[in-house]
């Protein structure tokens, strides 16, 4: 569940993230702009307004936009969906054309046919390249372990990434995010490994492995930042356990979604203490993930059918050409939804319905789904280490917060106040510690005493202290 009294940090994540659509597409009207892709170039400007397809997570897709921002190995549409302005990054490789949009910005785009593709293996010098014909994506890695269940490991681990590899091949890192959104399962920790994903260069792969029931509406507002900016960088996976609400929320920011067996994902609730939110509260939550769908490549209403109940999906497959037509109620061939049921989606229903592009129930059938090919990529144990630190320091928090509270209960009732004293003041001190070190889970999961109630005692203790101190030293000079 996502509890929260108030939406306002989803808000401002919001307002940092979107805006409206004519912003960063008049900051350089007139720079020029190439485009390459598989059997052609399109050349234009900055500003211009333009009809992109595209393949991303195993599905062939079409979206118009302006022309942003053009970079070395991706480029950025601001796009309207659903009524609302947003951004649309879309990697260079994917791309299968580009045309002019009639009543665009500008009219000076065209395109040939005869350059070479994007990631087509012509390198910028003209020298041969290593990948494979026709692979296109750069979505490839060493699979020489293929027996075990995890792949090879990159000799680096966090922190020790001084740039890229000098071979040239991209890195595969994988992300534990157990337990409750908040708690075990944080921003901070996709943002240490965003760093050091980021000293290799772009295009890295980040695979957030998830198993959490939910957690805290705060800090899916704080995901919801983090994580629009790392897809813009990096390929991003969500390979599914468990996904329910806030951790939900999450995988849908992932370009590609994969599935254990018993891999579940839905029910999108956000609670206003004890309660369903409602009204305004429930229309901007419903805005949010709508929107968060769509720019994802994932179909809106199925996306609504997670947070509010009253809503019905389904969907029909056509065995000849394996489309798939949503449905606003129940008459498809496959229901998803029904009246008074939050939606979440099993294995079978999300590869089936092509909202998941695979499964996969060990990382090395999870390379192979991603269609990861040997001898372009390697994998880094960094991820792992980022969120095994963490545990780590959750586990340690859980031992000595509890026996810390106990000092200050037991020590702190010795006979000699002097004593007694400094051992609450040695105990509030280390709990303060421990605030600083992890907030969320004295607040959360232990129910701590409030930093603020610490600090107040800690100063009246000292004082306390002081004044005893002051006393037994007249006592001991009279």
């Amino acid at each position: 569940m996502i509890r929260s009294s108030t939406i306002r940090h989803l808000l401002l994540a919001a307002a940092l993230t979107l805006g409206p659509v004519t912003t960063l597409a008049v900051a350089a009207p007139q720079a020029a702009a190439e485009i390459r892709f598989t059997g052609g170039v399109w050349r234009g400007s900055i500003g211009n307004t333009i009809e992109v397809a595209f393949r991303e997570g195993g599905r062939d897709q079409t979206i118009s936009g302006v022309l942003a921002k053009l970079e070395r190995y991706a480029m950025t549409l601001d796009v309207e969906v659903a009524g609302r302005s947003g951004t649309k990054v879309i990697i260079l490789g994917d791309v299968q054309s580009v045309k002019l949009v009639d009543g665009g910005k500008s009219a000076t785009g065209s395109t040939t046919t005869d350059a070479p593709a994007a990631g087509s293996g012509a390198d910028e010098s003209g020298g041969d390249s290593t990948t494979p014909a026709g692979s296109g994506d750069p979505t490839m890695i060493d699979l020489r372990n293929a027996p075990g269940a995890t792949a090879i490991e990159h000799p680096d681990t966090a922190g020790s990434f001084s740039g890229p590899r000098e071979d040239g091949k991209k890195t595969v890192f994988m992300l534990p995010l157990p337990g409750m959104v908040g708690v075990g399962f944080r921003h901070e920790e996709m943002e240490r490994l965003e760093k050091e994903a980021d000293k290799l260069g772009p295009g890295q792969v980040i695979i957030m492995r998830i198993n959490s029931g939910g957690g805290l509406v705060i800090e899916g507002d704080k995901i919801y930042v983090s994580l629009n900016r790392i897809k813009k960088k990096h390929r991003l996976v969500a390979w599914i356990e468990e996904a329910i609400s806030g951790a939900a929320f999450t995988a849908l920011f992932a370009d590609e979604i994969y599935f254990m067996d018993v891999g579940t994902l839905g029910a999108i609730t956000m609670f206003s203490g004890a309660n369903s939110a409602t009204g305004r509260e429930l229309e901007t939550w419903l805005e949010k993930v709508f929107e968060v769908g769509e720019i994802g490549g994932r179909h809106g209403h199925v996306i609504r059918c997670m947070v509010y109940s009253p809503l019905e999906c389904s969907y029909s497959v056509d065995e000849a050409t394996g489309k798939i037509t949503w449905h606003d109620d129940v008459s498809g061939q496959y229901v998803l939804s029904v009246k008074g049921d939050n939606l979440v989606f099993n294995a079978t229903d999300a590869v089936r319905s092509r909202f998941a592009q695979g499964r996969a129930n060990t990382e090395y059938d999870l390379f192979k789904a991603m269609q990861l090919e040997e001898g372009t990529y390697v994998v880094s144990h960094a991820g792992k280490k980022i969120a095994e630190d963490w545990k780590r320091t959750i586990e340690r928090a859980e031992y000595e917060v509890p026996r810390l509270i106990m000092d200050f209960q037991i020590k702190g009732a010795s006979r000699d106040p002097e004593a007694a004293l400094g051992a609450r003041i040695n105990a509030i001190k280390k709990l303060l510690t421990w605030w600083d070190r992890a907030y969320n889970v004295m607040a959360y999961q232990l129910q701590a005493p409030p930093k603020a109630t610490l600090e107040n005692m800690l100063r009246q203790l000292q004082k306390d202290l002081a004044d005893l101190q002051k006393a037994r030293s007249r006592e001991r000079r009279g």
